[in-house]
């Protein structure tokens, strides 16, 4: 090893230990091969654990320049690096370093693609200059010297700090040493390739530099990879284009020897241009005037090509029938403002929309239907026989995504647009049902056109009917429509593989069905259909001391009653079944108006009955509604309460032995509205006022009017007297008799609490009024 060790023993600090440890072994291990150079270049390989990398070493002005293959190196001076130092060392090679500024600026290498030998040479000497050295057997070749990025420096202890001379002293000494701008002596090239894009899903487009030659021309275009900050010549529209085909930068964890890197100013020469990237990149290409179409890899002269500002192109078919009317067949064009374009002219068609001619490139607005072109293109003008005319002008009208079709007169037919009716059958998963507990609803879903079903999962545009030579046309945006609604309602998709399957949670279905139902959809559940409710009815009848209210609700020539509906709405499933097995949908707005009336009464059979003494409060709550009809019985109580103004004071009738005051006349003219209306109430007032007296006074009216000539019972005997019942506390039973005694002498007072066992009402026949207990009313109950 020499002694001066010109670059081992200078810039071992400006390198981590790690680094020059693993550099260390790889010398070691003589991972180091063709290893040459001078004084002021070495080139060699080293066998990393990535691969092999090229390294270079050259001694510049301003420092060492250290490039190599590994991606390690655009941060700091990688291991490869030392060793090959170490290596040069050793060998004597790069002597001038000794004089060079401990200084090391790092590259990243890229390896080019093989070129022309004699080529090279003509494109390193108009970038480069003669000379240098080139680390294969017998060539020479130039020390590229890269652009400079971030350097291992030696810390500088004279370097100017503060103040603003010392600042613009920096600047001004940095702008006074910036090299002039280098002569553009490359240019890019863009190659559209028709034979590649015809095997390939994308757009294949290669990117080719070609070099100005010692004589001024133009070198012959190749295709490789670039760095853009080493080429010069480059527009903004290629810096562009190029920053656009290579996307973003990857940031990786550089610490990993397995790194993929993808260098921010690097470019690959080829690419597959998908859509819709090649609709924003191929105009570009177009407007630098240096797009190429080549049309097979035997092309030596690729045709340059415009870009097409007009209308995009579109795709219309033309049915012919052949001139013995024995054949049709549906020929494909290309169309714009009414001008066909035979499809021959076409070179390449992209599926995505854009078609190359000779000379030009220009939108196609396919549609989707770019498997037309591709199929009819590929096999030919689809021929059919006549005798299969009607047969196949179905499928193909039928067909999705179809083009615009002319037909002769003979293949005319009627196209009518119908707005949809939605269906919907909704069923068990039997599959999910086997291993989950509580498995979704499933919904199949299609779409009525007068009779013609089509399921959702059918991608037809419509259906044919040859017997009319009539096309019913679907209507996707109502479709589309409908099936958001049921996203509304609570349903999701089943998955991929089930395009008309939708799911539901069963606990949702009672109120999704009830509103799709209402908005017109034909919903079926297990085989049962729904309905939605129609026209509803209520009736209100009179009867010996009750009222009964009955109603109906229509589905469709089924009926649901009144407290069916009740019963229905009380379990909360939503629906009633009906007589036919059908399901009907409640009618919650027309059941919310009288569920409450129907809650103060009880079901008696078809009907909800309600006592005499309410009605009052049926007429108040049933007075407004149209819906609801009245017998002859309740409408006279409805009269007169609408007659009654007050409540008056009333004089004891009939042989009342006592005086009342003002205010116990008030209370016996309640008393009698009360009986008059049928209405329960309550007599309260302060104890020693007079409420017996009032009560006695009332039954003593009770007694003159049973009694009263006249009153007949239906068979035309006389009615027998009705007993009032008079239940006190057993310290007040004596009270009641002596007061009853006195004010009311005419009274006939049964005193129940002495009888042990009351068998039949005959036992009261006679009596006017029974006074007994609770506790014996408990008694004789047992």
């Amino acid at each position: 090893m020499k002694s001066e060790m010109a670059l081992t023993k200078r810039f071992a600090h400006l390198i981590a230990a790690e680094t020059r440890s693993r550099g260390y072994k790889y010398y070691l291990e003589k991972k180091v091969s063709h290893c040459t150079g001078d004084r002021q270049f070495v080139a060699a390989t080293v066998r990393g654990s990535g691969g092999d990398y090229g390294v270079r070493l050259s001694a510049e002005e301003d420092g060492i320049v250290a490039t190599c293959g590994c991606s390690y190196i655009q941060h700091a001076v990688c291991a490869h690096v030392w060793a090959v130092m170490l290596t040069a060392d050793v060998r004597g090679l790069m002597s001038d370093a000794e004089r060079a500024p401990v200084r090391i600026e790092c590259f990243i290498d890229f390896p080019d693609v093989e070129e022309d030998i004699d080529e090279f040479d003509d494109e390193i000497e108009s970038n480069y200059g003669q000379g240098g050295y080139d680390e294969r057997p017998g060539r020479s070749r130039p020390r590229p010297t890269p652009p400079r990025r971030a350097a291992v420096n030696e810390r500088r202890t004279n370097e100017p700090v503060g103040g603003w001379r010392s600042q613009l002293a920096e600047l001004s000494s940095a702008l006074g040493s910036s090299p002039p701008a280098p002569a553009k002596t490359s240019q890019l090239l863009y190659i559209v390739d028709v034979e590649s894009s015809a095997s390939s899903p994308g757009l294949a487009v290669e990117l080719a530099l070609r070099q100005i030659k010692k004589n001024g021309e133009w070198g012959k275009p190749k295709a490789q990879g670039f760095d853009w900050n080493r080429i010069t010549g480059l527009t903004e529209d290629d810096l562009t284009i190029a920053a656009l085909l290579k996307g973003p930068s990857v940031r990786s964890d550089y610490s990993s020897y397995s790194y993929q890197y993808n260098v921010e100013s690097y470019v690959s020469p080829r690419y597959s241009l998908l859509h819709p990237l090649r609709l924003t990149l191929i105009p570009m290409m177009c407007r630098t005037g240096r797009c190429l179409l080549r049309l097979s890899a035997s092309d030596q002269e690729p045709s340059l090509i415009e870009w097409d500002d007009g209308p995009p192109l579109e795709i219309v078919l033309d049915a012919q029938i052949n001139s013995a009317a024995t054949q049709f067949a549906v020929v494909p064009f290309l169309s714009r403002g009414g001008e066909r374009i035979n499809l021959a002219e076409a070179v390449l068609i992209a599926e995505g929309g854009m078609v190359f001619f000779r000379g030009r490139a220009a939108r196609l607005n396919d549609g989707g239907q770019y498997a037309w072109l591709s199929n009819l293109i590929r096999r030919g003008p689809l021929r059919v026989d006549i005798k299969h005319a009607q047969e196949a002008l179905g499928q193909l009208l039928e067909m999705p995504k179809l083009p615009p079709l002319t037909l002769p007169e003979q293949l005319s037919y009627d196209e009518v647009r119908i707005t949809p009716s939605p269906r919907l059958k909704i069923k068990k998963d039997a599959e999910k049902s086997y291993w989950r507990s509580n498995p979704p609803l499933i919904g199949e879903v299609s779409f009525d056109y007068q009779g013609v079903i089509v399921p959702l999962s059918d991608k037809k545009r419509g259906v044919y009917q040859s017997e009319h030579r009539r096309f019913v046309l679907r209507d996707a945006e109502t479709e589309e429509r409908l099936i958001e609604r049921l996203m509304e309602a609570g349903f999701r998709s089943g998955g991929p593989n089930s395009s008309n399957l939708l799911e539901l949670a069963p606990s949702r279905l009672p109120k999704a069905v009830r509103q799709l139902v209402a908005e017109g959809w034909n919903v079926e559940a297990e085989g049962k259909l729904y309905r939605t409710p129609g026209t509803a009815q209520l009736s209100l009848t009179s009867g010996i001391d009750w009222f009964d209210l009955t109603g109906t609700v229509e589905y469709d020539g089924q009926a649901a009653s009144l407290p069916e509906l009740l019963a229905a709405l009380k379990k909360g499933d939503g629906v009633v079944k009906l007589g036919d097995g059908t399901f009907g949908i409640l009618p919650e707005d027309w059941l919310k108006k009288y569920t409450p009336l129907a809650g103060l009464g009880e079901v008696d059979g078809e009907a909800v009955r309600f006592k005499r003494s309410q009605a009052g409060l049926l007429d108040a709550m049933l007075a407004t509604q149209p819906d609801v009809s009245f017998d002859a019985a309740f409408t006279r109580a409805r009269e007169a309460l609408k007659e009654f103004e007050r409540v008056d004071p009333r004089e004891p009738a009939g042989h009342f032995t006592g005086t009342l005051r003002a205010y116990q006349k008030d209370g016996l003219g309640w008393l009698s509205f009360l009986q008059q209306f049928g209405f329960g109430g309550c007599l309260a007032d302060d104890m020693g006022l007079g409420k017996t007296v009032q009560v006695l006074a009332l039954l003593e009216s009770r007694r003159n009017r049973n009694s009263s000539p006249g009153k007949k019972r239906n068979g035309g005997k006389p009615s027998p007297a009705q007993p009032s019942l008079v239940v006190v506390p057993r310290s007040l039973v004596f009270n009641w008799k002596q007061e009853a005694a006195r004010f009311t002498p005419d009274l006939r007072i049964l005193d129940h609490t002495g009888v042990d066992r009351i068998k039949g009402c005959e036992h009261f026949d006679g009596f006017d009024v029974i006074i007994t207990t609770y506790g014996t009313l408990r008694r004789d109950a047992a």
